[in-house]
């Protein structure tokens, strides 16, 4: 069974049993994917605003946009997004200008 405790905003996504939970982490809010196994994928956002925009705009069966917009660390594969940019994206936080 599905539980909803923790999330802000919650829905099913899909026929196969995956849904997006909204909830605050702390010092992000994060969209998570997960199914009756448990998360499998979680993409942050600086801001509660953002998160809630790209949860009620997300489809995630557009093939066009597989990923929601505006998150800036998507924990399972690492990519960031500095100020939510897809331009930006990288493997790993960048280095801030001074270190580099």
């Amino acid at each position: 069974m599905i539980r909803r405790e923790g999330f802000e905003l919650f829905r099913r996504i899909n026929d196969q049993g995956d849904y997006v939970g909204m909830l605050r982490m702390g010092f992000n809010t994060r969209l998570q994917l997960f199914d009756i196994n448990g998360p499998y994928s979680n993409y942050c956002y600086h801001s509660r605003a953002a998160a809630i925009e790209a949860f009620a705009r997300w489809n995630p069966d557009d093939p066009e946009h597989p990923d929601p917009t505006g998150w800036v660390k998507h924990i399972e594969t690492n990519r960031c997004r500095p100020g939510g940019d897809p331009a930006k994206e990288s493997i790993g936080w960048p280095l801030p200008e001074v270190m580099r």
